[in-house]
């Protein structure tokens, strides 16, 4: 008998799992708004996948050659077997999407579909994560908050919903966070998959070769000061971190100093036939960098604070923003103070990570030309900002204080739910019939 229920173990095991990861509430409606927000994220990520939006992007069907290559004959376009990073038409294009593409292609064929379906499964999966930042940084009311601006956010719904490489990186950027925070870094066992995501960003997008080693140094401090895990479990998520990113670094490194490609049998690190992205966009190698560092942050600012978007409407809509700009952001900018607040009090010490967060983002986006796609770092954090206005709006303790923030509150729910309901109608109406207009870079 003993034996028997033992062999059922791995399966009991399996359904509470699945059980936690759809019902993780603290109450049937908790658990309802939860599966409720889930879908209707999941819906407009996933439905006309392959005609919203109209067409592939030179990148999207460069991904897909290359990860076809790769299936068919072991090699991308230019005959380097299993690339850390491709060629593409000599600047270099990250590999790991394609790589992620590859299982989808095989079973569903080269098509639109299946090279976008990759993001689109990442974008409902970023739902999830979110969820549970939100559960890690304060409670299951706050998490709900945190996924019903996320589900919404006319940013992330967009960005699920076409294959760019880019696009990838901030659900890798995210996903470290509920292994880290509440009680994460208090357990050892939670640093090693932390950073191991962490170094698969540097293969999803250049601009994570600053963000990466920010946000680690951020996470390093954080745990250090208040004496989480052991000096040990430290240096083995590092040296963890190490080994995963070791390929990339070699990559650019041959690149860098202009050294011979290296061609192992499953791995290759190329050298690029052109002049290399990380040359030709960086402050670090301007004529001027002080003032291409000046320009940069002053488009940074144009994007976050005074238009909400790019002129790329693949990235976000002019009329919406990439959260429902100017209400959205003044809904992120008093959670912001809020989340500050509770941080100077000693309330939330967790609430630094969202800054230092949100601080390697904006770091990193000034080092090379914003526009939205390299400034997608600094949106979850921002998002969890939102909800943090969303969720705190209505806690000063003083009951007419309170009553006045709770129907503010209202207002700020309807404003959003009615700002997405025309968002997802122009979207998949009368922008559906839009192709892509500029190249992404």
């Amino acid at each position: 008998m003993t034996l028997l229920r033992s062999s059922f173990a791995p399966v009991s095991r399996l359904r509470g799992t699945l059980r936690h990861l759809l019902l993780p509430g603290d109450s049937a409606a908790e658990n309802a708004l939860f599966l409720g927000l889930i879908l209707l994220g999941a819906a407009v990520r996933l439905v006309w996948l392959g005609d919203v939006p109209l067409g592939l992007n030179q990148d999207e069907a460069s991904i897909g050659c290359e990860a076809w290559a790769l299936l068919e004959h072991g090699v991308d376009r230019h005959g380097y077997r299993y690339p850390v990073h491709f060629i593409a038409w000599g600047s270099g294009q990250n590999a790991l999407y394609a790589y992620l593409a590859m299982p989808f292609i095989e079973f569903l064929g080269l098509n639109v579909v299946a090279v976008r379906l990759p993001q689109a499964l990442l974008g409902v999966a970023a739902l999830f994560v979110m969820y549970a930042v939100g559960r890690r940084l304060v409670d299951g009311r706050f998490a709900l908050c945190a996924l019903f601006v996320l589900a919404i956010s006319p940013w992330h719904i967009m960005l699920s919903r076409w294959g760019l490489e880019s696009n990838v990186l901030p659900v890798l950027s995210c996903s470290p966070s509920p292994f880290c925070w509440g009680g994460g870094l208090e357990r050892p066992r939670c640093i090693v998959p932390a950073f191991v995501f962490l170094s698969l960003a540097l293969y999803a997008y250049g601009t994570a070769y600053v963000f990466v080693p920010l946000f680690t140094l951020g996470i390093l401090v954080y745990g250090w000061r208040r004496h989480f895990a052991h000096l040990r479990h430290w240096i083995v998520g590092l040296a963890a971190m190490a080994l995963v990113a070791l390929p990339i670094g070699v990559f650019l490194v041959v690149n860098l100093f202009k050294l011979p490609a290296i061609a192992l049998p499953l791995l290759s690190m190329p050298r690029y036939t052109g002049r290399s992205r990380l040359v030709s966009q960086s402050v670090f190698f301007a004529e001027d960098p002080f003032g291409e560092l000046l320009r940069n942050v002053k488009r940074m600012f144009e994007i976050l604070v005074v238009d909400g978007h790019t002129t790329w409407a693949h990235n976000a809509l002019p009329e919406f923003g990439y959260f429902y700009h100017p209400v959205g952001l003044c809904i992120a900018l008093a959670g912001a103070c809020f989340m500050a607040w509770h941080l100077i009090s000693g309330r939330r010490p967790r609430n630094l990570l969202v800054f230092v967060w949100l601080g390697a983002a904006i770091v990193t986006a000034t080092l090379t030309e914003p526009h939205l796609q390299r400034l997608n770092l600094a949106f979850f954090p921002l998002l969890l900002c939102a909800a943090y206005g969303l969720y705190g709006i209505a806690e000063s303790g003083v009951r007419w204080i309170d009553r006045a923030a709770s129907v503010l509150r209202i207002a700020a729910l309807a404003y959003l739910a009615f700002s997405f309901a025309a968002f997802a109608r122009h979207y998949f109406t009368e922008h559906s019939r839009h192709s892509f207009d500029a190249p992404p870079s």
